[in-house]
Parts: structure tokens; sequence; C-alpha cells
């Protein structure tokens, strides 16, 4: 129910539907064009962090079905202060982490289940 009024929040503030879809290919080229534009300037929307809220949290959901990871550009992780070949969901957590800071950091929580699932 959360996800869904959270969906419809999303489409009624003018951020299409479709990307929000988990295994959709367009899913992946807004995530990562959104983290670019972050590393670029420094500014997302509340619409643009939410949908990487949702997508942070459909990762932290689903890790133990994930059987690889996808690694960002050098410039991406460097930018965000991760080590090299760092995966485009340790940089959404890193932009999350920089938007909008918690007490328990997003990064070090996927770290931890990263190497625990031995996606490195």
């Amino acid at each position: 129910m959360l996800l869904s009024k959270f969906k419809l929040s999303l489409i009624l503030n003018g951020f299409p539907a479709k990307p929000l879809m988990f295994s959709s290919n367009k899913m992946s080229l807004e995530l990562t064009g959104l983290i670019e534009d972050f590393v670029a300037t420094g500014l997302l929307s509340r619409v643009e962090l939410d949908f990487l809220e949702s997508e942070l949290w459909e990762t932290l959901q689903h890790i133990d079905e994930i059987t690889s990871l996808t690694s960002a550009p050098k410039n991406i992780s460097k930018n965000l202060k991760l080590k090299d070949n760092s995966s485009w969901q340790l940089c959404t957590a890193a932009v999350l982490d920089a938007a909008r800071p918690q007490k328990i950091s997003r990064t070090e929580k996927l770290e931890k289940l990263i190497e625990k699932n031995s996606l490195l």
C-alpha cells in the first residue's frame, strides 16, 4: 500500500510511472542519469531523491536475490568518495547520504550487505 501511494505521488508530481519498475532497463538509465546529474551539480529534486530512495529500498529488500552488481565509472565513484569499481547501488546510497543524511549511513549498511552476500 505504501509503495502504491508513493508511485501515485510521483506520478501526480510529474514523474513518469514506467521508470519505477524494478526490472526495467529504463529504470537503470534513469538511476544512473540521476547519479551523474548529482555528481555534476550536487542537486536533485525531491521527486528524484524519492525515486532513488525507492530504488535503494528495493535493492535492500532483495539483496539476497541479486547475483551481481554493475560498477559505476571511476570518476563517479571517486566523486562520491567511494572505492573504484563501486556499484551503482552504492553510488545511490552515497548520493542519498549526501543529500539526506541519516544517523545510520546507507552506504555503510549496503557495503555490509554486499560483503555478507559476497557481491564484491
